[in-house]
């Protein structure tokens, strides 16, 4: 899962954080970029889930293991909606911070409470995955306080991927 999270993740990370601090004390503009950023991430989560799904299929390898490969892949189907970038490029460093610090404890808890055997793998996915989910969600509606989000509206896709494609 995580090739398919790095073709869903193009370079968009870094060049987000690189074009969303030089606009971050413009709403409006960074506004339009995160929005930009974040259509193309749900393009290109859309194009590698596909591409996942279907090594599903093909790959013999996988056919053992497509349950626990489909859990651990909640991360990257949803890694379009953490943004983590604009936090950074707005320098929100309490906010990531303290989300970071409460979710992975929450998670080691967790870990420690209902992981006990090596059978338990699915379950041990499943809370990293949760945590990582519930992570992005928190990012989705805390870049609220920053920005407002319209996906496909009047926005300029093009001008960035040939910048993200080089990264």
């Amino acid at each position: 899962t995580s090739y398919f999270t790095l073709i869903a993740g193009l370079g968009i990370y870094s060049y987000a954080i690189k074009q969303a601090a030089s606009v971050r004390d413009n709403k409006d503009e960074l506004s339009k970029l995160v929005s930009e950023m974040f259509s193309i991430n749900l393009i290109s989560t859309a194009v590698s889930f596909v591409l996942f799904i279907g090594s599903l299929f093909i790959i013999p390898k996988f056919f053992d293991y497509r349950i626990i490969l489909l859990v651990c892949a909640i991360p990257f189907v949803t890694g379009s909606f953490g943004m983590e970038y604009l936090f950074n490029a707005v320098e929100d460093f309490t906010y990531i911070t303290l989300r970071s610090i409460i979710l992975q404890t929450i998670t080691v808890v967790f870990l420690f409470i209902f992981v006990r055997s090596p059978d338990d793998i699915i379950l041990y996915s499943l809370i990293n995955s949760g945590s990582v989910l519930f992570q992005n969600i928190l990012n989705f509606f805390s870049a609220k306080k920053y920005v407002k989000i319209n996906i496909f509206q009047k926005l300029e896709l093009a001008k960035h991927l040939k910048p993200i494609f080089i990264l």
